[in-house]
């Protein structure tokens, strides 16, 4: 199983939870998380809603994970969970080729933190 998610859909997801889950019921899988460090669709439904409203001209509407969020960090706690953060896109294939490894041979969840550009 991947699952494929952006960054605010997964921290509220409770993921701590959904890992635990996956422990106990033996169910591992690759939580790839698209990671702009912000909420980018409320961000362009406003826009769409109030073109020239607020938004529209505000350096910041609030919307950004800054600081950003350590999305792989709790996972790799006591080595249950494959974390790994790629900014760079050539990174990305053995990343992948990594965590599918983990999921297959080692039967433990991954997740890729796949940074984006900012919102």
């Amino acid at each position: 199983m991947v699952a494929l998610t952006g960054d605010g859909s997964y921290m509220f997801s409770q993921p701590s939870t959904v890992h635990w889950m996956a422990r106990k019921y033996q169910t591992p899988f690759l939580q790839v998380v698209y990671n702009n460090r912000g909420w980018k669709a409320p961000k362009f439904s406003a826009l769409a809603v109030h073109p020239d409203g607020y938004a529209s001209r505000a350096a910041d509407i609030d919307v950004s994970f800054d600081p950003a969020a350590r999305l792989r960090r709790h996972r790799r706690r006591r080595r249950r969970h494959h974390g790994h953060t790629i900014r760079n896109p050539r990174e990305v294939e053995d990343a992948i080729a990594e965590a599918l490894r983990v999921v297959r041979s080692e039967g433990r969840c991954a997740v890729l933190d796949v940074w984006l550009p900012p919102l």
